[in-house]
């Protein structure tokens, strides 16, 4: 789902940490990766424009190990 703003300036997108999570655009789609537990902030930023302020908004993540044996159900 895009983000809905109205807003033309670019949108990017960071992790505070990239041994966690990386987040990468190609134009077209922007993926989400989690690579290890641990805490993360992610970040999208709205880039300023004639007629909007820069705008950012962050979210922080906490990600838990969980062990998973193949055949288990989990709901």
């Amino acid at each position: 789902m895009p983000p809905k703003t109205n807003s033309t300036g670019t949108i990017t997108y960071t992790s505070g940490n990239t041994n966690i999570a990386t987040i990468t655009d190609n134009g077209e789609h922007t993926v989400l990766q989690f690579l290890q537990s641990g805490t993360v902030t992610l970040k999208a930023t709205i880039a300023k424009t004639s007629v909007h302020k820069e705008v950012s908004i962050s979210c922080e993540i906490t990600l838990n190990k969980v062990d998973v044996t193949p055949g288990d159900n989990y709901p």
